[in-house]
């Protein structure tokens, strides 16, 4: 039989192996998992990513998750890509706030967070420790390693004089790091864990720097002579050494993989470490004891179960979920947002202020308080048809349908509030889920009054722009679905094309002018030509649009460049319909709006772009149809005079369109 001395240095000299096992095999370790993210881990960005990238070893399924900060789903556009060490993922148009990013596979799980805009969340623990498959069974070797080498010790301490100082200090380490490894105190459960580990090992080097002397304060002799540790030793030893196993049990069930096989060993390890955690540090008591034939206190043993079923427990309940803490983060008033100067920023901040107004008081007065704005700040011009966007979408959270949400709120910008209804309505699909609602989502308004019909198409057309993060070929799909409703034929189905074409070159537009780096496809120089990059079939729709690139800063000498490009389509009436349009948004004075029509070329265009600009700023600027009178006295008399004039025209189709019951104020 080897001597005890020579048991406790191979007992040490195992320790040692295993230490240097786990250095050598626990491979690289990240914040949250076995994958590298792109957008890394804690990022804030100014917008949506472009994609979603993680760098994942292997080939094999992967699950890929996203989850804003209030837990709702995001579903990416388009087939989650899977090649050897990489997933691919893009994500719809995210608006601003916290989201959490998930991802589960036969190697393991992950997660990591990031922001677009302004985090709206703090985000705490999450269920699933996704650290390697071998940091599991590497520290739950290093607790076996640790209990076996107590044991040996105690024993060698209860019947020898010789100082086992050595193989304790070795056992300590192992508990210690295999502690570390099963539950790292990143998290609380794990911080429980670590921090009475450290109690056992600190027992543990009592027990070390005692053995062996009569002086030693937590020692007592027996009637051999030999020094027994005392009970306070001995209870800090057995709990430590035993929370480990039970800090193993709680890390195994949270991360038990999707593999059956990788699942049913970590089961069967999980029941192994639940006896050893019972079993071994029984016999470790007794052993303390002097005698193992003794009977010994049931102390430390019921210290030691009542600490594993704690701490088990608490793992579990509070690391299963996410724990997600709002920000408090004060609401700028809407006004103050216009004096910054960065334009991404000065719409999202307007946004923020209006929705939380929305959410304070109500629909109506977010309204109010925009309408006002626009009469008060004429730089609000160029953020409020967005703005109006973002109070859609919340009227759409808090009514629960279309038609409720319609009902809720007025036309502000060129009817945005109700495009934003649409977003928020289609927000919540799939790629499939939207393509099967495209075809009868605004039907419910296709037998009432065109206006709605119309700016309901259009909301889809926004909605297929951020459900694709603003690719224009693939938005332009969705739009094609329209024709599987049978119902929508002829001019009905005309317009609801348009409406939804529109719509989608509309939002790419937005987002390709806002911020030089905006995630848009295709890829284009200028945000212009992005029209002869898309289906013949389209270009007029997207065309009508180019007006929404015009330079704010020099507005009028803008459209004047715009207009000399539109004479190079082969859509020339559509396009100047676009830049009239973006002349009244702009707010440009009548006479040189009149004057970028007079440059279109021919009198069908020309007249068009002036009808146009006079309907666009008595509908959806002034709500009044004095405005018509008003800007009528700069043109000719041609065009003022007669029952059949322009002007006339004009003013009878402004007055049906302000009576259509929109709900303008």
């Amino acid at each position: 039989m080897p001597h005890p001395r020579t048991r406790g240095r191979r007992g040490a000299f195992l320790g040692l192996l295993v230490a240097a096992g786990v250095l050598l095999g626990s491979g690289t370790a990240h914040a949250h998992g076995n994958g590298t993210p792109t957008p890394a881990d804690g990022e804030i960005l100014r917008g949506t990513p472009e994609r979603i990238l993680l760098e994942l070893p292997g080939d094999g399924p992967v699950t890929l998750e996203l989850r804003d900060a209030d837990g709702n789903p995001v579903a990416f556009t388009g087939a989650i890509e899977r090649v050897p060490g990489v997933v691919r993922a893009l994500p719809p148009v995210l608006e601003d706030g916290t989201y959490i990013l998930e991802w589960r596979s036969e190697n393991g799980n992950g997660w990591s967070t990031f922001s677009v805009g302004t985090p709206d969340a703090t985000i705490a623990g999450i269920g699933k420790d996704p650290r390697p498959l071998t940091a599991f069974a590497i520290g739950t070797l290093l607790i076996v390693v640790a209990l076996a080498l107590a044991r040996s010790t105690t024993r060698t301490a209860a019947s020898s004089t010789n100082r086992p100082a050595l193989s304790w200090t070795v056992a300590s380490v192992l508990a210690l790091g295999g502690a570390a490894l099963l539950a790292p105190p990143s998290t609380l459960g794990g911080s429980i864990t670590f921090l009475l580990t450290a109690a056992g090992a600190a027992g543990a080097a009592l027990l070390a720097a005692g053995a062996g002397s009569r002086h030693a304060a937590v020692d007592i002799p027996d009637e051999n002579d030999s020094h027994v540790p005392s009970n306070t030793a001995r209870a800090m030893t057995v709990t430590g050494l035993t929370l480990l196993p039970a800090g193993a049990v709680a890390a195994i069930v949270r991360n038990t993989p999707a593999n059956p096989f990788a699942g049913a060993s970590l089961l069967a390890l999980a029941a192994l470490t639940m006896f050893l955690s019972v079993v071994l540090p029984l016999n470790v008591t007794r052993i303390l004891a002097g005698k193992r034939g003794e009977k010994t206190s049931a102390v430390p043993l019921t210290v030691t179960l009542v600490a594993f079923v704690l701490l088990t427990s608490s793992a579990l309940a509070l690391e299963v979920r996410t724990r997600i803490d709002p920000l408090a983060a004060e609401t700028r008033p809407a006004a103050s947002c216009l004096a910054g100067t960065n334009r991404l920023q000065i719409q999202r901040c307007l946004d923020e202020s209006l929705v939380a107004t929305a959410r304070s008081e109500s629909i109506v007065v977010a309204l109010d308080t925009l309408k006002r704005l626009l009469g008060t700040e004429s730089r609000a011009r160029f953020f409020c048809h967005e703005a109006s966007h973002a109070i859609g979408r919340e009227s759409l959270r808090v009514n629960g349908n279309l038609a409720d949400a319609f009902r809720d709120g007025y036309d502000v910008c060129d009817f945005g509030y109700y495009h934003g209804i649409v977003e928020g309505a289609a927000g919540g699909f799939d790629d499939q889920t939207f393509l099967e609602a495209v075809p009868t989502l605004c039907e419910e308004f296709a037998s009432a009054e065109e206006l709605f019909y119309m700016q309901c198409n259009h909301g889809i057309g926004h909605a297929a722009a951020r459900r694709t993060n603003n690719d224009m070929v693939r938005s332009l799909e969705f739009c094609d679905a329209l024709a599987l409703n049978t119902n929508l034929t002829g001019e009905r189905l005309r317009i609801a094309s348009n409406g939804c074409g529109t719509g989608v070159t509309m939002e790419w537009f937005a987002t390709a002018t806002a911020d030089p780096n905006a995630a848009v496809t295709p890829r284009v120089s200028r945000p212009r030509d992005v029209c002869l990059n898309i289906p013949e079939r389209w270009a007029t729709e997207c065309i009508e649009y180019v007006g929404n690139t015009l330079d704010a800063s020099a507005p009028v000498e803008s459209l004047r460049e715009l207009g000399t490009w539109c004479g190079t389509t082969g859509h020339v009436e559509p396009c100047y319909r676009g830049l009239a349009r973006a002349a009244a948004g702009v707010g440009i004075p009548a006479r040189d709006a009149i004057a970028v029509c007079d440059a279109a070329g021919n009198d069908g265009a020309r007249n068009e772009c002036v009808r146009f600009y006079i309907a666009a700023v008595a509908t959806t600027i002034d709500y009044d149809v004095s405005a018509v009178e008003r800007i009528c006295r700069e043109l000719p008399a041609a065009d003022r005079e007669g029952p059949t004039s322009l002007c006339e025209q004009v003013r009878i189709a402004v007055i049906e369109v302000l009576a259509a019951g929109d709900g303008k104020r």
